[in-house]
């Protein structure tokens, strides 16, 4: 996993279960669309959730994805894999006010994604 995958996504990595995801779209918060997300450096990210189940991170004055993998729900959770992970990390998923955004949470940690485009 890159590093800055690690910073979006390591807070999340341990959690039980992870096994055996399954590709499902599900119902949930998230929609598809590009969401801005502060990482646990305190840096700011882009999340572009696609609606065929990948997703990359961006960030300012890069040109290319720092990390980029693909999507799905189970048993109501958001698991994201990038590409360079051996697991996924799967995630409680709530709504975050009426803007479209949400919070992801596991082992302790919360990161809020607003939504900048739906």
């Amino acid at each position: 996993m890159t590093r800055k995958s690690l910073l979006i996504f390591a807070p999340l990595l341990a959690l039980a279960g992870l096994a055996g995801c399954r590709d499902e779209r599900g119902e949930g918060p998230m929609t598809p669309g590009i969401y801005s997300v502060v990482t646990v450096d305190g840096s700011q990210n882009r999340t572009i959730f696609k609606e065929d189940g990948t997703f990359v991170d961006m960030e300012d004055n890069n040109p290319k994805p720092v990390a980029e993998g693909k999507w799905w729900r189970k048993d109501g959770k958001l698991c994201v894999q990038p590409t360079d992970a051996a697991e996924p990390l799967c995630a409680e998923e709530k709504p975050l006010g009426d803007d479209g955004g949400f919070l992801l949470t596991a082992n302790g940690v919360t990161l809020e994604f607003k939504a900048l485009a739906q």
